[in-house]
């Protein structure tokens, strides 16, 4: 069997099983460089529940991920982020009270003899936030950005973290119109660059826009 270049990861008969619920049973589907793949269901098909799995949150009942050609376990969601699969979620982590370019290097903050070498940090992340097209500055504080601005925070962060499967989970409950569009534009540079998204929603009209597959 030849391996399919395309493929960044593969998802192969995941099951969940919690205390007499089956939340999901032998899921499979596979997720492919540069394209937005879309998970469409009504709530409590499970969506969440394989987007947890496929970020390291929930470990799988059965069932193997493939990434790259390899299996791969997921032991936590450091593992996932180390192997470049971070989830944005609906409910956003982000800390209000610190600046931006704090937000995407926490946890991982960039040090030179026991200091913070906050100008490099702050240097890193304004670049990631120009590629992004953002329109707010690294030093800004986080609380007083608009969700959707948050948002592309987290995004950063995750291309921070060198991610290149991005996990949106219904992304679009958060934002107005405008905001979703500007979202759109995004996902398409990103596609663009090779990142692959998932996309996670129920509404049918953004999922016929932005999805691929």
């Amino acid at each position: 069997e030849v391996a399919d270049e395309r493929v960044v990861l593969e998802i192969r008969g995941v099951s969940k099983q919690y205390p007499g619920v089956l939340a999901l049973k032998d899921v499979s589907f596979t997720i492919n460089r540069g394209e937005v793949h879309a998970v469409v269901g009504e709530n409590g098909a499970g969506k969440t529940t394989l987007m947890k799995i496929l970020s390291g949150a929930e470990p799988m009942t059965t069932g193997g991920l493939i990434l790259d050609g390899s299996p791969i376990r997921l032991n936590g969601i450091r593992d996932a982020i180390g192997l470049g699969i971070n989830l944005i979620s609906q409910e956003l982590n982000i800390a209000v009270d610190m600046r931006v370019y704090e937000n995407i290097f926490i946890g991982s903050e960039i040090s030179s003899h026991g200091l913070l070498n906050r100008r490099e940090m702050r240097d890193f992340a304004q670049r990631l936030l120009d590629s992004l097209g953002a329109a707010f500055d690294a030093d800004a504080y986080a609380g007083d950005l608009s969700i959707a601005e948050q948002q592309q925070v987290e995004i950063a962060r995750a291309l921070r973290y060198d991610s290149r499967i991005l996990i949106m989970d219904e992304p679009s409950a958060i934002l107005t119109d405008q905001e979703l569009v500007n979202l759109f534009q995004l996902i398409r540079q990103l596609k663009q660059q090779h990142y692959s998204i998932v996309y996670i929603s129920h509404r049918m009209a953004e999922v016929f826009e932005i999805c691929d597959r």
